[in-house]
């Protein structure tokens, strides 16, 4: 787990280097990653799904990268998109592909429909930490 755990935030901080982020945001990306990673293992741990899984752990991406967005007054989608990286999937679709380029379409489509709901579980988790307002004074 401690090397899914480096690795998720070396891939989240490599890829906000690849997006550009500025250099001052780069370690809390690459924070974001790995704490939303671990929110994954943790509830897959628990035997709740891909899918839930990843929605879980989206929602705490988006109130993350708020948080340090606010902290360090940059858009927050320099953090939520590094953030996200670890939990996209990548595999399971080039699995998909793979799956259909041999024949064996009922599985491909069994990978296609889940790489979507996973896709789909990291869009709602964005958008539904959207709804969480930090204002102070509330």
């Amino acid at each position: 787990m401690l090397i899914q755990v480096i690795f998720s935030f070396l891939g989240s901080l490599a890829f906000g280097i690849i997006a550009n982020v500025p250099r001052r945001s780069l370690l809390a990306g690459g924070l974001t990653g790995m704490i939303g990673w671990l929110v994954y293992i943790a509830f897959q741990k628990l035997s709740l799904g891909v899918a839930f899984s990843t929605l879980v752990a989206s929602i705490i991406i988006g109130l993350i990268s708020k948080i340090f967005a606010k902290r360090f007054k940059l858009p927050i989608t320099v953090f939520n998109i590094p953030g996200i990286i670890p939990l996209v999937p990548g595999g399971l679709a080039y699995e998909a592909i793979n799956h259909f380029s041999l024949g064996s379409y009922a599985i491909g489509i069994e990978k296609t429909i889940n790489t979507i709901a996973i896709g789909l579980a990291i869009a709602i988790g964005l958008i539904i930490s959207e709804a969480f307002d930090f204002k102070k004074g509330r």
